[in-house]
């Protein structure tokens, strides 16, 4: 054998020796995305306005590197109290118990969870929570015509429900009569005994449904009168106006985006 092929020979056997050493003591790097799955829920969670909710967020690496953290996204504003999401996790898996309030408003809602790993993988997931129910209504009924004389009665009855209390419940009208004050000054108030010479009959109740909504109920009878001399108007039309507004301040959840309710009739006075 020349001293070529030795030579040749020589630089290959130390080439295999040298990859079979660097394959025995470093491991190959494989880059994975984690697993990520909400757990303890439905597809499509059904809530109340404001309820708690709470799931788990259950993340794995599936690859040789820790998870770093977990990131929620949510759409539109929605209550700020939930449980902080991990941002320092440096564990293989790791489940966050998620624990929050519904949005106010009835509507589908996507929360989107992430998950990061060190290596720099992600996975996202969503968890549709969906509102069933406004988060405050009002129902009225009446048998007012269009034109009446000056003390015609006519009654209206009605509901108002609310997911957050009330601070204002009123029924007015364009004479210069008292107002119906039903929930004023925080608290229901007495109402039989308006003056029957202008509300013949008010009668009303309030409780607490299955669902936690404040609810009141009234029935009111008002007799037609004209306004003020000097206002035209109320001399030629007599309007009758319901209002409610929920008590969005003291709310202990989601003290934003107040909610009422404004109802008028008119009636032309002959």
């Amino acid at each position: 054998m020349n001293s070529i092929t030795k030579y040749s020979l020589s630089l290959f056997l130390g080439a295999a020796a040298l990859f079979s050493s660097c394959s025995k003591d470093e491991e190959p790097k494989v880059e994975l995305a984690p697993e990520l799955k909400i757990e303890n829920s439905k597809q499509i969670l059904e809530v109340l306005p404001l309820e708690q909710i709470t799931f788990d967020v259950y993340s794995k690496s599936m690859d040789n590197t820790n998870l770093s953290s977990i990131s929620f996204l949510r759409e539109s504003p929605v209550p700020e109290k939930f449980s902080k999401a991990p941002d320092d996790i440096k564990q293989k898996s790791y489940t966050y118990n998620f624990i929050g309030n519904a949005p106010l408003k009835k509507g589908d809602y996507e929360y989107t969870f992430t998950t990061y790993t060190e290596g720099g993988q992600t996975k996202s997931v969503k968890q549709v929570v969906r509102v069933t129910q406004e988060p405050f209504t009002l129902e009225i009924n009446d048998d007012f015509k269009k034109s009446a004389n000056v003390d015609d009665e006519f009654t209206v009855t009605g509901k108002v429900r609310s997911i957050r209390k009330f601070s204002s419940v009123t029924l007015s009208t364009s004479a210069v009569i008292p107002s119906v004050t039903f929930y004023g000054g925080k608290k229901y108030n007495d109402v039989s005994k308006m003056d029957p010479s202008y509300y013949p009959l008010v009668k009303s109740s309030h409780s607490t449904d299955k669902d936690g909504f404040e609810v009141l109920t009234f029935e009111v009878k008002v007799k037609v009168q004209k306004g003020h001399i000097d206002n035209k108007d109320s001399q030629k039309y007599f309007d009758v106006t319901f209002f409610a507004k929920d008590n969005s301040l003291e709310n202990p959840i989601y003290k934003e985006d107040s909610q009422f309710k404004t109802w008028t009739k008119r009636i032309n006075i002959k």
